[in-house]
């Protein structure tokens, strides 16, 4: 995976990849960030690297607890941009993956306030994402992009 960018304004808590197998079968992450955060075990075992890889951007944290997961730390950090602002550049071998985005909104109130894109290796994966229209403010929100190539 070359990379993957915002398209308005993205906020990404963390990001796990993992190799796909027959497209269905996962093996263990091959990566895993804590975007704009610090290095973390999660609760599955998976060791999630210090905020790296990235280009552009700012970091934001809360210290707020965070519903629908036992791993508050992945939740509670995040990098984000306007326009095209921030990029992630993973150095991963050539392979199919799937690519689990783990959100939380830590700053806005209101559905509207925050609508955003996600692009990887330049396609656009995630199209006009509201996630209090998914979530509630501080509650964790998983997006899988499964079979990135």
């Amino acid at each position: 995976m070359d990379s993957f960018q915002n398209k308005v304004f993205v906020s990404i808590a963390s990001l796990l990849v993992f190799f796909a197998i027959c497209c269905s079968t996962l093996s263990a992450a091959v990566v895993a960030v804590n975007a704009g955060g610090s290095s973390y075990t999660a609760a599955d075992g998976t060791t999630y690297a210090a905020d790296n890889y990235s280009s552009g951007g700012s970091t934001y944290s809360s210290a707020n607890a965070i519903s629908s997961t036992n791993d508050d730390m992945l939740y509670q950090s995040l990098r984000y941009g306007y326009g095209n602002d921030f990029s992630y550049n993973i150095p991963i071998s050539n392979g199919t993956y799937d690519v689990t985005l783990k959100f939380a909104e830590l700053y806005y109130d209101n559905v509207d306030d925050q609508v955003f894109s996600v692009s990887m290796e330049r396609t656009e994966v995630i199209s006009n994402l509201d996630i209090l229209e998914h979530a509630s403010k501080f509650e964790a929100y998983d997006v899988t992009i499964s079979s990135v190539v």
